[in-house]
């Protein structure tokens, strides 16, 4: 369909209603990293373009999308941090660092309501990976400081996070305290963002480092340097998920946009 303008890992995704973006990431021969923001169409598959930066270079940010703006939440540089950095989808405006995680992290999953955005899961620490069972949350309206409202059923990192209108869902993830990557589905009630319960499995464990997407019904898991099937679950119940497609190729640390 289209070429990104830079070749890159480690990068995520957030999205419009127009179209995608990716943000931060390692580029190919640079172990620093990136901090540009790239935009491609939806409607148009032309290749995309670098619109706008992010304040500092970031590494496996997690990304989060409201109505109007874009997020990147945490990743490492390293050091790993807890910023909160926001753009405008109507300009591609940078709005610079509008406030923090409650703690420094990095390649967790991104997830959203109408109001608030939601980080889940991640990691700190710049040479061993310590996971985190964190759940996050800031609102859109004022930004600043996100607080902590919730936990995941096990701490891991490299997980996918979609959403519903109602639920947030992560699947997946590396859990390093048993050096294996889970297949979970947790899911947790936007309203009361209590400890997230498992609700399904993963059809195939994936490697850490997936991208999750939604529809608004189903969640969408991808981007795995085991396999390049795309699989699915459903909103509406809890069940293990099915493959339903194939990325063109097998690929880890990518970013998950959607129409």
């Amino acid at each position: 369909l289209s070429n990104l303008a830079e070749l890159k890992y480690q990068c995520s995704g957030t999205s419009s209603s127009t179209h995608g973006y990716t943000q931060g990431g390692g580029g190919t021969g640079s172990p620093i990293g990136l901090d540009t923001v790239e935009k491609f169409s939806f409607e148009n598959t032309n290749i995309s373009a670098v619109v706008s930066a992010l304040p500092a270079i970031r590494r496996q940010p997690i990304g989060i999308s409201s109505s109007s703006f874009g997020y990147a939440c945490g990743g490492d540089f390293p050091p790993v941090t807890s910023n909160i950095s926001k753009y405008a989808f109507s300009n591609d405006a940078s709005s610079g660092n509008v406030g923090d995680l409650s703690e420094t992290r990095s390649i967790g999953a991104g997830l959203n309501d109408t109001t608030h955005g939601y980080s889940a899961g991640g990691y700190y620490h710049d040479n061993v990976p310590f996971p985190y069972n964190r759940i996050d949350r800031f609102a859109f309206a004022s930004d600043g400081t996100a607080v902590s409202v919730g936990t995941l059923n096990m701490s891991r990192y490299g997980c996918a996070g979609s959403s519903s209108t109602t639920h947030g869902y992560v699947a997946g993830g590396y859990v390093s305290g048993l050096n294996v990557n889970t297949d979970t589905i947790d899911r947790f009630a936007f309203a009361s963002s209590v400890t997230s319960a498992d609700i399904g499995s993963l059809v195939q464990i994936f490697s850490h480092g997936s991208d999750g997407t939604s529809s608004t019904t189903h969640g969408y898991i991808g981007g795995s340097n085991v396999s390049p099937n795309i699989q699915k679950y459903s909103f509406s119940n809890s069940t293990t998920s099915s493959d339903v497609a194939q990325s063109i190729s097998g690929r880890t640390h990518s970013a998950g946009t959607q129409y």
